[in-house]
Formats: C-alpha cells, structure tokens, sequence
C-alpha cells in the first residue's frame, strides 16, 4: 500500500514519472453544445491522454518523459516541440517514417459526451518495442488504460509493467475514457490481468464502473479489490477519494477532499488535470488529503475554461488558487489577475532580452523622402533595402526584432527568422484618443497573424488626463489587450505621456499600476529612458509588486544616434526590470538621405544598415556586461 508520505525517489532517477503512451494532434471544436457536424471552428494542440497527463505532470515541476511515436511529418514535429516547451523529456519520442502523425477530431456536446473522429488509424504507431531501461531507472511508470486495446500497446505495455514491477518501479494505471467500440465485457476482461501489477488505480467514477462493468460503485470498488492491492484514488463530481485498504461502507467514507465546486461539469481534460495533480502531491510527498485538494483544484480550474489539455494549470496557477481560497471562487477563476498567471506560466516562451529596431510610420517615412521628391515605389524600395540590411544581423542575433506598422511589404516581413518576434504597431499615430488602425475586429485581424507576430501600441496617457478620456483610453487598451489573450499573441505598450504634461519620477510608474489595477498586463513595456535612478525605482516596485511575470522594459532610443547610446544603455542595463531596446532611423540617418539623394548606392545602404544595428547591439551587450560585472563585484562584497 502507499503513503503519501513515503520516499518516492531514487536518488538515481532521471525523471520523477515516465508516461508511455501514444500523443494526437487534437483539434477540439470550440463551439460547446455542438455536434462535430455543426462545428463552426477548431483549435489545435496536442491531445491524447498520456500526452495530456506528461504535460500536466510538466507544469506542476515533475520531471516528466513520455515514451512514444509520432510521424516523421510536421505534424509530428509540432507535438515534439510542443512537448519540449513544456519541458517534458522527448528523448523517447521516435519519429516513424512513412506514416502520418495521428489527428483527433474532438467536440464538446454535453457533460459527458465528446463526440472523436480519429484520422487515419491514430493507434498504430507504437510498432517496436521499447527499451526497458529506459523505464527501470524513472521513480514511477504510468500507463493509460486505453493502451491495452491498441494494436501493438497492449503487448508493449504489458511488458513495460512486468520490467517495472522487477525493477520496483511504482505502476500507475490512468483510468480514462474507453474505446466505445469496444465491448464492456471486453473491458472487464483485458484489464483484469494487468490490475495486480499495479501500485494507483486512478479514474473517474464512471471509468471504475466500466472497468469491472459493475454499475454500483460499491459493488465495483470491492469486486476490483478482490483483484488489486493497489490504491484506489476515484475523481466524482463531489470530490477526490483514496481508499488504501478495503473497501468502506459507505465507499466514500475515507481520506477525500470535497471543497470545490464549479458550474462547468465538462470532465475531459479535467480527468487528466485531476491525475497529473494528484501524482505530483504524491511524487512530491504530501498527505493523501493534499493530493486530493490539488487534484480537486485542478480540475476545477481546467473545467472553469475549455476543458482541453492547454487549460491544465501551472504550479504557480494551482498555489494562487489555493492560496485564495477565502475569496469567491467563481470570481477567483474569472480574476484579470489569475487569467494572467495561467497565460504567462503556460503560453510564454520568456526572452532574456529584446533588441529592436522600429522601421517607423509610413507617414514619417514620406516626410524623409519629400525633399528628395521619391515617390512611394522609392520609398518601398527604401524600406526593402533597410529589412536587407537588418536581415543577415536578425539571423545572428536570437534576440533580435523588429516594429513595423502595416503598411510595410509583407514580404519584408518574410525576410526574419520566424522565432524571432515581430511587433505590428496598430494605432493610428499622434491620435489621442487612442484609435486602431485597419480591421476593428482585433481578433479577426490576429486570427491571420503568425504565432511569432505581436500587437503593440504607442498610447499618449497622462495620469492627470480628464477622468473621460483617460476612461475611454482604458477601454480600448483592454479590448486590445483581450484580444491578445484570446488569440495568444503578446502584447507591447509604449508609454507617452503628453508633451504638455507635466512628468514627474513617478508618472510612468503611475501610469502602469493604473493599468494593473484594472486587469491589464502587457508582455512587455516601453518607455523613454528615466532620467534618474528615483524613476527606476518606482516602475521596478510597481512591476514587482502587481506582475513578477512581466517580461521587461525596454527604453526607446528612436531620435537616438550611435554616439548617445552609451550612456543610456549603461544606466538602463543597471536596472533590474530593463531588457532591451528599440532603436530607429537616426542610427544610419545620414546614410539613408544620401540614397535618398542618390549620392550612394543599394549596397552602400545595406552595409550602413547592418553596421549600424550591429554597432548599437555591441554597445548594448557591453553594457550588460558592465552591470553584469559590477553587480557580481558588490555580491562579492557583501
């Protein structure tokens, strides 16, 4: 029997859990209440259930590894590098050539329907055994219950359970959703050779019903007792149970948590949610009572949203919750903030820094090229040779970006690497209030935006501004910024305050608790360069008290030449919170108005491009060097 207090660890593991199983490309329809004939729209990610519990299991901080194959396809590279962002172990994930990564199509019709369309044969790609030492040296080995009716999984699964019971590997059998082309008595049947090989037994109600094909539960739980010394851990509607030992009567009357509840009763993902939290309160040695609560919360965070594998929560999501448990917990779940924290530790991929350069408003590109009289194919032009210019330093920089409003050429926006981040400047310049450009429908225009794309906006806000204007400019960054959430694309806010304005060392500061305050939280800021280090202090204390998530600030050097940037970077790569910069024409503005006035040619251009940029990214990494250097010397010190 276990204890949720026993040493589950080798000191020789390589990772907490390792899940065998096969992973999907899942699409799941997002109109919920609709059959898959009347579906209007999918989203896509990974499914399957092991891939769901591995990912899971990731979030909480195990160390997790799936054992698996998927096709040699894009497809297939897209559920590794998803995999790999979520810092699951994909050294076992083997590429199988001449075969097509399989596809889910999945509903949400009610609670306990969720009509599944698979293409093609989505359970044959485990054709080959595994090697056993890859699980023998892991704490624990998992395996879905839907792997014993698979072609090939139901003899490699097997064999995996007998090498880990050798090798004292704790076994856990995920009770999940059943083939419903398979017949009960077929169910009952297979699993019952498998069940005394293991240490948990987890699953739903349902699932232990139509695991014996007993329909009582009582009845169930003892009859699969007569077959198992394993722990039983069953997830209700009511809450989560553990039964160690015999069966009780009534059946629920043992160590449980039953505190949450939720108007959402959708229970597919959130069975996966409810196993991966489970097994890190046990892996990480807390009471069985604990396991229970993060299962139970987890699951109810994952139902409070779409109930598909990108809804299971971060550990740092799953303590907020539990931490707040004297607020409402319906208006927890729905909080800006705690919105926040499930975006930012899932969907992130964080960046050390970010060094960029804005290509600037078409409008200011047409007040260069006037005196010149370059007409708009000049100009284009013009902008094609600066992106050249850009292109070859952005494919040796990792940090590298660049802003452009859409006016620019689509494709010059071709010419970056695709990882690398591209800021679309979306608001009409100058405009107060704040007004977008192009297509209102924020979400529609996103829809067509790559993943690497992000929307960022120059907004001209003063704390003092008229309690009207200040309410409507609100009311549009919120929009924007909801946008970004829905369509996971990040977003940047330049700060201006107003020429007129009066600013003091504490007005930036000011102006991002207010935007805090009222649920909006930008990737990323930009701002002016402070002045002084009482302004630093401010906007650090704000970031560090409402947003530990905030990615940085990055100053604004757009008039800046070369020779002015030494001294801002040094004081900026001082400050804690300050990640980077962007950075305009007025490095190589000489050089532009001479091929303006045709006095250098388009490869003179390029290289002064090029130089440029580079020279301002050199001088931004000595100074990080500098502050690196001094701030190791005073550690040193103390």
């Amino acid at each position: 029997m276990l204890t949720g207090t026993q040493d589950m660890k080798k000191q020789s593991s390589t990772n907490d859990i390792v899940i065998l199983g096969q992973p999907f490309i899942e699409l799941y329809g997002e109109q919920i209440g609709s059959s898959l004939k009347e579906m209007l729209s999918f989203k896509k990610t990974v499914g399957g259930s092991s891939a769901s519990i591995a990912i899971g299991c990731a979030r909480l901080g195990l160390r997790t590894s799936l054992i698996s194959q998927v096709g040699e396809d894009e497809m297939g590279q897209f559920v590794i590098n998803t995999l790999q962002k979520e810092m699951i172990d994909v050294t076992q994930v083997k590429k199988f050539s001449g075969f097509q990564t399989p596809l889910i199509l999945r509903g949400t019709q009610s609670k306990n329907i969720f009509p599944t369309i698979f293409y093609p044969n989505a359970h044959a790609l485990l054709r080959n055994d595994i090697d056993s030492s890859l699980i023998n040296k892991n704490s624990t080995l998992l395996i879905s219950a839907m792997n014993f009716f698979i072609e090939n999984m139901n003899h490699i699964s097997r064999k995996a359970m007998i090498s880990a019971n050798e090798n004292h590997v704790k076994i856990v059998l995920a009770l999940d959703h059943f083939p419903s082309d398979i017949a009960a008595k077929d169910i009952t049947t297979t699993l019952q050779t498998v069940l005394p090989l293991c240490d948990i037994i987890i699953g739903h109600e349902d699932d232990f019903q139509t695991a014996t094909g007993i329909l009582n539960t009582h009845s169930a739980l003892k009859h699969l007792r007569t077959l198992t010394n394993a722990t039983l851990v069953i997830n209700t509607e009511q809450g989560g149970f553990v039964i160690n030992d015999q069966i009780p009567t009534p059946w629920y009357n043992t160590v449980s948590h039953t505190g949450f509840k939720v108007n959402n009763h959708y229970n597919y993902a959130a069975k996966n949610a409810f196993i991966s939290s489970f097994l890190y309160g046990w892996l990480e040695k807390y009471p069985l009572e604990k396991c229970c609560e993060f299962a139970m919360a987890s699951k109810i965070i994952t139902q409070s949203r779409h109930d598909s594998t990108p809804d299971l929560p971060s550990h740092d999501e799953l303590m907020t919750y539990l931490s707040d448990q004297n607020k409402i917990v319906t208006q927890m779940l729905e909080a800006p903030h705690f919105s926040h924290i499930h975006y930012a530790s899932t969907h992130v991929a964080r960046q050390e820094q970010l060094l960029a350069f804005n290509f600037g408003y078409h409008q200011q590109w047409q007040k260069i090229a006037q005196p010149f009289n370059a007409d708009e194919t000049i100009i284009h032009h013009a902008k094609n040779l600066v992106a050249l210019g850009l292109k070859d330093i952005a494919a040796n920089t990792p940090y590298s970006s660049i802003i452009s409003d859409d006016d620019i050429q689509p494709h010059i926006l071709e010419l970056f690497p695709q990882e690398h981040t591209i800021m679309r400047s979306l608001e009409s310049p100058g405009e107060i209030p704040l007004r977008f450009k192009g297509d209102p429908d924020l979400s529609h225009m996103m829809l067509h935006w790559p993943q690497n794309h992000a929307a960022k906006i120059s907004l001209i806000y003063h704390p003092d501004d008229r309690y009207v204007l200040r309410g409507q400019q609100e009311a549009t960054v919120n929009l924007l910024h909801r946008a970004c959430r829905a369509m996971h694309h990040e977003l940047f806010i330049e700060l201006i305050p107003p020429a007129a304005s009066l600013s003091t060392a504490s007005t930036i500061s000011h102006i991002m608790q207010r935007f805090y305050e009222i649920g909006i939280y930008p990737d990323w800021w930009q701002i002016m360069p402070p002045r002084d280090q009482r302004s630093w202090d401010s906007i650090t204390r704000v970031i560090n008290d409402n947003d530990r998530y905030c990615q940085g600030v990055m100053i604004l050097g757009h008039l800046a030449t070369l020779e002015q940037l030494p001294l801002m970077f040094d004081f900026a790569c001082k400050q804690v919170f300050c990640k980077g910069f962007v950075i305009g024409r007025s490095i190589f503005q000489q050089s532009l108005e001479q091929w303006f006035a045709r006095r250098i040619d388009d490869q003179s251009l390029i290289a002064a491009v090029a130089t440029s940029y580079q020279k301002a990214i050199d001088l931004w990494n000595d100074a990080r060097q500098k502050a690196e250097h001094v701030n190791a010397s005073k550690q040193e010190v103390a």
